[in-house]
């Protein structure tokens, strides 16, 4: 049972006697405190003077409210603020979380005690149900009737209690009913769902505005809205809140007699209707809604403007598609319902958003036991933001539910306008289907406004107006008309305004608006021809891009890139679907780069291999770009068959073309392949050299500067530091005149960590340092995280472990987001070392493990080894046999003997050879030897399943700590 009061005209005592009521409302509180506590209640919620409680037993909850008004009553307040509280009691199935309540229960015993007077106690029908048979002896129940509450919902019967002490006789209830709330308010026959900050906000305007308009796209609830906002706002007009409906009406003649006939105004012969309704209107404080403006919208203004002029009370609130533009107007755009932000299993998170509550409200209906669970929680996000949160989108789809699963009908869903039928009889027809709804707002625009935006559709995401013009818009037609077209089409909301990152405004179509369009576009007979304008337009972005992906321009062309990401991947899509293979061509070899710097790697690839699938036509298309971004992302992705068939590829086509310059570009990729997806240092010594070769050919050396970098790493690897520490520094002298901006940074960070090798740490920092804010001038998350990387690893070899676990863990952040899933397990392992040199760290653990779990990383031998030493050191401490296996394991570091020196083993051996002693005395020689010498009859997997045993025990047992 819930129990809620509040205190009558508090807001006038606190203006007229704010010290007085300061000093009164301690009281207050003290009493209901008291009362509550001794009865049990538990309150859940404080608002201002009000108090929301929770009672287990529905007698206690009575008793309580009879004690504190009894005791009120009896209080001495002070002259002139005696408090008089009202109180309300409800029963009702509400959703409980962290101590609160929720639901619409809650709405409704809010509504009941609005309509109180104070001292007085008003039971619904479900407490008075409740309490039946269980009412004190010298208490009894009045019956006041059916009464219509602000929730517009249905009539509630409403009970008052009688008991010795208190007052009995009380005005009538201030309910729709009420005398004194003239209205023609519709009951509604659903509930209100939501909306409270835009009922607050509108009601704000209403404070200070004349005429209030609320726009925004068909089905979004604006008329819900009104009715709500009007229905709280009625004791702030005595001469009533009146509806008057123009949908139902098709000339602007019938305007006035509507409006007569909802004020109730008579026609008087020989005076025009409108002199009798400002004739009426003139000294009332009433409020008007004029609903459905928009097809009647010239007269409707006119007529609006002129009741402004001269009935200086009144106030209008009105709907419409788009504002009246008239002197005084305020507009405010009624927005979709709150959906949860991401695709989420929490129940609650799911649960309480607008949409969602509004779609199982409805469901209901249907089916009565439909709820929000872990099973259908991402189903329910899905619909919901599918449908963008429209209201009327979201009742249709409810009423789907009593015959289709959730995943049907999303599945269903690009088929919309036939799936979503089926709505209210009784409604409007434009509200009984989804089609009907879009075909009235469409039917309203006239030619120029119906092809422009049936041509915006083709658009996935966000455009600008220079894309609207490209894209859309008729070829002779100027900018600055598509302009005020765009703005015209965004005042009928059929377009949503938005302001981009950098100031500039964006537009967008909610999706079904956008699929509409698209329907439109198809039977016009346009779709093939618009998409082709839309593919080209983003044809000639991507090349352009492509020229600065890797130079000082790189991080701003990401950024402008960033939020076209969808319409890039619509374009190449389209042309995939049509066979237009030169038009993938140019996208996917302009956007390859690209795809690589924001971490889309496997989606880019995908794209790139299905433009290269294509059919050739007879015109010989060039393939060369759109195949070294393919082959550069699969080499990224760590697939070497993909790879290096694809650098192949591109090698064929440069010999047979006579290009040197990609020629060297597939010899390197193939070097690169060979060198570090398997593991051939010969065979990838020979494809560097190759690739030298192939741009000696060209005057400017071509990207010999690249190739010199990873003939570099190859020495470096090798072991002759020497070497490769000259093949980075003539690369870095290649660079300086280039400008590769790119290069320049991994370079920077080749020498640092070449310097650090040799031992030479304070002159490898400023390489380190440079790298890095290259990197960062540059962008992107897979070029800072792997700077990052190195930074880290540097720190830590220097014993700088905080620095090095900071820079570290911002390393994993960024190489997690860019999705650069080889360079995680490196991450993994040198965070996971860093925290395990402090001591036992179960997350130190964790990371070294799922490194070693992770198939990608675990190609990374290196790493897997050098973690299976970190873990030794510690290991040992619980288990020193399994320690000594895993020392034995740099036995096979033999197939990786080049890497002995890497910068993950360096810092490791001090540990590891003191260790080695430890180890020796307790377990004495022989039987350190023989579980030493017993790795080399073990797997990788072997240590590890061992590893993981011992280390689940230890963190079950708080051996390790965080």
């Amino acid at each position: 049972m819930f129990l809620f009061t509040d205190i009558e005209g508090s807001t006038r005592l606190w203006e007229e006697r704010p010290a007085v009521m300061s000093r009164a409302l301690v009281r207050h509180d003290e009493i209901l405190a008291e009362v509550f506590t001794l009865r049990r209640g538990h309150v859940f919620k404080r608002v201002g003077d009000a108090f929301c409680v929770a009672f287990e037993a529905p007698a206690t909850a009575l008793e309580a409210a009879l004690e504190l008004q009894t005791r009120l009553a009896a209080e001495p307040w002070p002259a002139h603020c005696r408090l008089s509280v009202r109180v309300a009691l409800h029963a009702g199935a509400a959703e409980s979380r962290d101590g609160d309540y929720f639901g619409q229960p809650l709405n409704r015993i809010a509504r009941l005690l609005g309509i109180a007077h104070g001292g007085q106690i008003l039971l619904s029908a479900a407490a008075r149900e409740i309490l039946d048979g269980s009412l004190p002896a010298d208490c009894a129940l009045e019956f006041l009737g059916e009464h219509r509450l602000k929730d517009l919902f249905r009539p509630e019967q409403v009970y008052q209690v009688r008991a010795p002490g208190l007052p009995a006789d009380f005005p009538p209830l201030r309910s729709l009913d009420s005398p004194d709330m003239p209205n023609n308010l519709p009951q509604q026959v659903t509930t209100f769902i939501g909306r409270e900050r835009e009922v607050a906000e509108v009601r704000g305007l209403l404070a200070t505005h004349r005429l209030v308009t609320l726009t925004g796209t068909g089905g979004c609830g604006k008329t819900r809205l009104a009715l709500q906002v009007a229905a709280e706002m009625l004791e702030q007009a005595p001469g009533g809140a009146w509806l008057i409906e123009l949908a139902p009406l098709r000339e602007a003649s019938e305007i006035p007699a509507a409006m007569a006939s909802a004020l109730g105004v008579r026609e008087e012969p020989g005076v025009p209707v409108l002199e009798s309704i400002h004739s009426h209107l003139r000294e009332q404080q009433a409020l008007l809604l004029l609903d459905n403006c928009e097809h009647l919208i010239e007269p409707a203004a006119r007529m609006v403007d002129q009741l402004l002029r001269r009935c200086p009370k009144v106030s209008i609130l009105a709907s419409s598609r788009e504002p009246l533009r008239i002197p005084g107007e305020r507009t405010y755009r009624v927005p979709s319902l709150a959906v949860p932000k991401a695709v989420s299993h929490m129940v609650d998170e799911v649960r309480h958003s607008e949409a969602v509550r509004l779609l199982v409200d409805r469901a209901q209906f249907h089916q009565p036991t439909f709820d929000v669970s872990p099973a259908n929680a991402k189903a329910v996000v899905q619909l919901c933001a599918s449908l963008d949160g429209i209201p009327l989108a979201i009742e249709l789809a409810a009423a789907r539910i009593r015959s289709l699963s959730l995943d049907q009908i999303n599945s269903k869903l690009d088929d919309r306008f036939r799936l979503l039928t089926g709505g209210s009889r009784a409604a409007l027809p434009r509200q009984q289907t989804l089609k009907a709804l879009v075909d009235w707002s469409y039917d309203l625009l006239n030619q120029q406004e119906k092809r422009l935006l049936v041509g915006l559709s083709v658009f996935a995401g966000p455009f600008s107006l220079e894309a609207a013009h490209g894209v859309a818009a008729e070829p002779e037609m100027p900018e600055w008309e598509v302009f005020d077209l765009l703005e015209s089409l965004a005042d009928k909301s059929l377009l949503v305004v938005e302001p981009s990152a950098d100031g500039a405004t964006s537009y967008r179509m909610l999706e079904t608006v956008r699929r509409y369009g698209l329907e439109r576009l198809a039977e016009s007979g346009e779709y093939d021809r618009t998409r082709l304008r839309h593919g080209e337009y983003f044809g000639a972005l991507a090349e352009e891009a492509g020229r600065h992906l890797r130079g000082r321009g790189a991080k701003e062309w990401v950024r402008r890139l960033a939020p076209l990401h969808d319409e890039m991947r619509a374009a190449i899509s389209w042309a995939i679907e049509s066979g237009n293979r030169e038009l993938g061509l140019r996208l996917a070899g302009g956007l390859g780069h690209y795809f690589y710097l924001c971490g889309r790697l496997q989606e880019g690839l995908r794209l790139c291999e299905q433009v290269l699938d294509l059919p050739k036509s007879e015109a010989d298309h060039d393939s060369r770009q759109a195949l070294f971004a393919a082959a550069w992302l699969a080499q990224s992705t760590r697939e070497p068959d993909k790879a290096e068939a694809l650098f192949e590829r591109l090698k064929a086509e440069s010999e047979r073309r006579g290009d040197s310059y990609t020629l060297g570009l597939a010899l390197n990729g193939l070097g690169v392949v060979a060198e570090h997806l398997r593991r051939d240092f010969g065979v990838a010594q020979q494809r560097y050299r190759a690739a030298l070769e192939a741009y000696s050919a060209l005057p400017d050396g071509g990207r010999s500067y690249s190739t010199l970098n990873n003939l570099g790493s190859l020495k470096l690897s090798l072991g002759d530091y020497e070497g490769g520490l000259a093949c980075y520094m003539r690369s870095l002298e290649l660079l300086q005149a280039v400008g590769d901006v790119e290069v320049l940074s991994v370079v920077n960070g080749n020498v640092g960590q070449a310097l650090t090798l040799m031992g030479r740490y304070l002159d490898g920092e400023p390489f380190l340092r440079t790298a890095l804010d290259l990197a960062q001038e540059l962008g992107g998350s897979t070029r800072v995280g792997n700077q990052l990387l190195n930074l880290g690893l540097w720190l830590r070899i220097q014993g700088r472990l905080d620095e090095a676990e900071a820079s570290l863990r911002k390393a994993l952040e960024l190489i997690s987001d860019g999705n650069e899933l080889y360079f995680l397990g490196s991450c993994w392992i040198a965070l996971g070392q860093t925290l395990l040199l402090r001591g036992p760290s179960a997350e130190g653990w964790e990371l070294i493990l799922r490194a070693t779990r992770d198939s990608l990383a675990r190609r990374h031998t290196l790493g897997i080894l050098s973690g299976l030493l970190a873990a030794a050191c510690f290991i040992a401490e619980h288990d020193p046999g399994l320690g000594a296996r895993l020392l034995g394991s740099r036995s096979m570091l033999d197939e990786t003997s080049p890497y002995l020196g890497m910068p993950e083993l360096v810092d490791l051996e001090q540990r590891v050879q003191r260790l080695i002693v430890r180890l020796k005395g307790e377990l004495g020689e022989d039987v350190f030897f023989s579980e030493y010498r017993r790795a080399a009859s073990l797997t990788v997997e072997d240590l590890l399943e061992s590893v993981q045993q011992v280390v689940a025990v230890s963190l079950r047992e708080r051996v390790f700590v965080s």
